[in-house]
């Protein structure tokens, strides 16, 4: 069998010490290539408060693209080479595409099913409308995505007129997954990076998102080991409750609950401390992975369970990643959890505090 001078030089690339300069270059791209897009669609998205005075929130954001430049450019990159980003030329596991198309319903969903917007006299139904039809899109052909980032974001910032108090953290995560996967289709009508080299990217930002609230309780008191033993769990459980978690309870049910998580109070924040600063073993192999993802569900099912704050969207995203890491193929499993990549995660997550825009939750 003859083989091309193209087969004979990608043959002679095809060895492992390539394999992974190749992969850290990915991933270093799609780190870089993500901190300006995610900002950028932040940044050129807030668009004044004026605008959602209007009926149609899509319009203004047409009308005003001269000041949304950068974003413009992202959305015509990816219509312009449509055909170099359907999901067959992509290549991805089905796992992957049920990831991203989970996250663009999560938004979608969010985001046409709020309540009339009173302040503003708008129930800005042809925008909800476009959304979701925009993610339809999306899950047909996955060049859509940056149109659907460009007319979700001004929906999603009317929530800060007029007070600017509007709270991104349960959605951290599912726009930090779209964003990447946008950063990724722009790679890609270059060179498409690998599936691993992806997957890597996600779970270092996921290892962030959750290394970072550990790092914060760490900061609480004098000592690093302060809140694990002196903070309070019942306080929360009360405080919930009085807020309107759990309204239909009586008082005196509240107080036994609560009492009977005074004998739980520094297991469990222990408990929180180690799944919390653990996340940045997130690559260590499929197991600890899986383990990990699960011990960040049962966190997320525990803090609704005593507050009513329920990060379901984080939960969603968790669960998707579970049915990736147990649905590779192989050379992607290889790749993805090789020692290489797990000592690589390590620095990426504990410093992903300076490009995943991560947060200290307390």
């Amino acid at each position: 069998m003859n083989l091309t001078l193209k087969d004979k030089l990608f043959s002679k690339l095809d060895t492992p010490i390539l394999q992974l300069l190749f992969f850290s270059i990915s991933v270093t791209l799609l780190i870089y290539v993500n901190y300006y897009v995610y900002n950028w669609f932040f940044k050129f998205s807030l668009l004044g408060g004026q605008i959602y005075h209007q009926k149609i929130i899509a319009w203004e954001g047409l009308r005003l693209w001269r000041d949304r430049l950068p974003i413009v450019y992202i959305t015509l990159a990816c219509l312009l080479f449509f055909w170099r980003l359907s999901w067959s030329k992509l290549g991805l596991e089905k796992s992957v595409r049920i990831l991203i198309i989970t996250c663009v319903f999560i938004f979608a969903w969010k985001f046409s099913t709020y309540d009339y917007n009173l302040y503003l006299s708008h129930g800005h139904y042809w925008d909800r409308a476009l959304l979701i039809l925009l993610a339809l899109g999306v899950y047909l052909h996955p060049a859509l995505l940056p149109v659907f980032l460009y007319f979700l974001y001004p929906m999603v910032f009317q929530f800060e007129s007029p007070l600017g108090l509007y709270s991104w953290t349960d959605k951290y995560i599912p726009v930090n997954i779209l964003s990447i996967f946008t950063s990724y289709l722009l790679i890609s009508i270059i060179r498409k990076p690998s599936t691993a080299s992806l997957l890597f990217t996600f779970l270092c930002m996921m290892g962030a998102y959750y290394l970072y609230p550990g790092v914060g309780k760490m900061k609480m008191g004098p000592h690093w080991y302060t809140w694990m033993f002196e903070n309070e769990l019942p306080n929360l459980i009360v405080s919930g409750w009085l807020n309107g978690w759990g309204w239909w309870l009586s008082e005196d049910f509240v107080i036994k609950f609560a009492n009977f998580f005074e004998y739980l109070n520094v297991p469990s924040q222990i408990a929180t401390m180690i799944i919390e600063l653990g996340s940045v073993f997130l690559l260590f192999g499929r197991r600890v992975s899986s383990l990990l993802l699960v011990a960040f569900i049962a966190l997320h099912l525990m803090i609704f369970l005593t507050s009513g704050i329920f990060f379901w969207k984080w939960i969603a995203v968790d669960i998707c990643m579970i049915y990736i890491i147990w649905n590779l193929k192989e050379q992607t499993y290889r790749t993805l959890f090789s020692p290489f990549a797990a000592i690589a995660a390590l620095p990426v997550i504990i410093y992903g505090n300076h490009y995943f825009d991560v947060i200290e939750l307390g």
